[in-house]
């Protein structure tokens, strides 16, 4: 994957983990950064798993 394929999967995570972090405050949860940090770390690990397995 090169350069721009890592930005475009951390913009991919910082899309969802916006949609997510509504989500839960129109649930009434609490939205830390700590929740962005997760759930973008985690879109990325799973976008990278899956790049991985088409590749090979």
């Amino acid at each position: 994957m090169a350069s721009s394929g890592i930005v475009l999967a951390v913009v991919i995570a910082l899309i969802v983990a916006y949609a997510i972090a509504r989500t839960r405050r129109r649930m009434g949860l609490l939205v830390t950064g700590k929740t962005w940090v997760a759930v973008t770390v985690g879109v990325v690990i799973v976008l990278l798993a899956l790049w991985a397995t088409q590749t090979h």
